[in-house]
């Protein structure tokens, strides 16, 4: 290529590309000139855009009008939060109130527990039970009660006769228990315990087994009095009188509950009722009720006072309740049975 070919050429392009710079200006001047929207400012409220209209434009121009509004107004600000106010003053006047009453009965209470003395007398279950397990004026614990009246106690073993369902004759054994009412071996129980028997026999305290012979029997009261030949002078036990009971006092049975095996057994309990109307085997009989557990084998056993005497002859339970046992009043024992 020559020079003059090159120069045509170049003037070619310098025409070209002045004429695409005056079409580029022609366009510029013909796109209107667009000032950003701007928000409205509105008290609590959403912000809002100005409603004025804009002039259209050529698509590349709308572009480059959309490049010069500032990314910061369309920037929208948070709701302000609603400021809540403190709830909080009540639970803190109880606690201060609690506090300064607690205070209060503390220095009111502290210089009389010191000196030993209350303004008033708690009763407590510890309380209670002391009052039961401790001795005082003319009055034993429970511990002291057994100690006392335990020796007094015996088993009393039967052996009677009954006729089978062929007319056979059946040996049978029962057991209930017994009190030494003197030193030569006398011993009051129920009717019911030796009632058809055909040989009894009496295990004391300590194991000795004596036979014993059948006094008398009173149905009617359901009282019986048996009889051994001691070979020692045999410890007795206290009678008292069950006509000063008050329902609420202590009662302690002592007796040999389903037997041998569980000789000497004592249970706690109080007077539950007194003068109890009681039918057994069509016979009505009047009775002392108490709580203290009484179980088949006890029948013939000691019911006892605070003052480890013995105030009535345990003899019956009703099966069907719990902490439902009778006696029969020591009293009419002391009427009617003499050694």
């Amino acid at each position: 290529m020559d020079k003059d070919e090159f120069e045509k050429i170049k003037k070619d392009l310098e025409k070209e590309l002045a004429k695409e710079e005056s079409s580029q200006a022609k366009a510029k001047e013909e796109i209107p000139q667009v000032e950003p929207l701007m928000r409205a400012e509105v008290a609590e409220e959403p912000e809002v855009w100005s409603s004025e209209p804009v002039p259209s434009a050529p698509p590349q121009a709308q572009e480059e009008v959309q490049l010069q509004v500032p990314p910061q107004y369309f920037d929208a600000k948070p709701p302000k939060r609603e400021r809540r106010k403190f709830r909080g003053w009540g639970y803190i006047a109880t606690a201060v109130v609690s506090v300064v009453l607690s205070v209060a009965l503390t220095w009111a209470l502290v210089p009389s527990i010191q000196r030993g003395k209350l303004p008033f007398t708690p009763t407590t279950g510890a309380s209670v039970f002391e009052q039961y397990t401790s001795s005082g004026e003319n009055q034993l614990s429970v511990a002291d009660i057994a100690k006392k009246d335990g020796p007094c106690i015996v088993g009393v073993n039967v052996t009677a006769q009954s006729q089978g369902f062929f007319g056979q004759v059946v040996q049978t054994q029962g057991s209930g228990s017994g009190i030494i009412m003197s030193s030569d071996g006398y011993i009051v129980t129920n009717d019911h315990v030796v009632d058809g028997a055909t040989s009894v026999n009496v295990i004391l305290y300590n194991g000795d087994s004596y036979t014993a012979k059948v006094i008398g029997v009173d149905t009617t009261t359901d009282l019986a009095v048996i009889k051994i030949e001691p070979k020692d002078t045999l410890q007795y036990a206290e009678f008292g009188t069950s006509s000063e009971l008050q329902v609420g006092d202590l009662a302690v049975a002592i007796g040999n509950p389903l037997g041998q095996d569980f000789a000497g057994t004592v249970t706690v309990g109080f007077i539950s009722a007194l003068n109890r109307t009681v039918q057994v085997d069509g016979r009505t009989y009047n009775l002392i009720q108490t709580d203290a557990a009484i179980n088949e084998g006890n029948s013939g056993g000691a019911l006892i006072n605070q003052q480890g005497q013995v105030i009535g002859i345990n003899s019956v339970k009703i099966s069907s309740a719990e902490g439902m046992g009778f006696a029969i009043p020591i009293d009419i024992r002391n009427q009617y049975l003499t050694t």
